[in-house]
């Protein structure tokens, strides 16, 4: 709700929750309106493929440690690249504290679904190559950067803003027809 009424000191015309959790997660239960990117590589090739004028993107994974981190970390990069400092394409970019398991834990009614573990017993078989997925994910994406003359490590760079409250949004707006074909595809 405070994103939604703009009580923090930023404007944006589109909200997009990237959730970067692996596949069998999201299904288990998600934010209502988030995307599902378990590929990195993805999420930024769909993002600058076209710009989204004024879109505030939160990113988590399940705890916001490492996937979201990294996630974030990535794309903030990535929009360096493409612009000439300080413009950024991106500028509202945030990692949502907590993750998904907090957020989950405060407003369930916020979320479709329930909460699924990334380390899950049901799911033991999917994580080896759900892990793979994503960190083969980093690993094109930085590779991409070098190849396009870009040399600076999206991998260990510092993670980003965080945002201390976490987004209650129950209807997120997409504009873009990438991204809004994504989002159906998962509903």
């Amino acid at each position: 709700n405070d994103i939604i009424n703009k009580k923090y000191d930023c404007d944006f015309t589109d909200l997009f929750i990237i959730d970067v959790r692996f596949p069998y997660e999201y299904e288990g239960g998600h934010i209502r309106g988030a995307v599902n990117y378990p590929n990195p590589k993805q999420f930024i090739d769909d993002f600058f493929e076209e710009h989204i004028e004024d879109a505030l993107i939160v990113v988590h994974c399940e705890l916001s440690h490492d996937r979201g981190p990294k996630s974030c970390s990535m794309f903030r990069n990535y929009d360096r690249d493409m612009n000439s400092y300080p413009d950024l394409s991106y500028p509202l970019l945030f990692l949502l504290k907590g993750g998904y398991k907090d957020f989950y834990s405060k407003f369930p009614e916020r979320c479709e679904g329930g909460y699924v573990r990334m380390k899950a017993r049901d799911h033991r078989g999917s994580l080896a190559s759900s892990n793979s997925t994503f960190r083969d994910g980093l690993r094109e994406a930085n590779n991409s950067r070098r190849r396009d003359g870009q040399l600076s490590s999206c991998l260990s760079s510092p993670s980003l803003s965080i945002l201390a409250s976490p987004v209650r949004n129950s209807d997120a707006v997409l504009c873009s027809p990438v991204v809004q074909s994504r989002y159906n595809r998962h509903k």
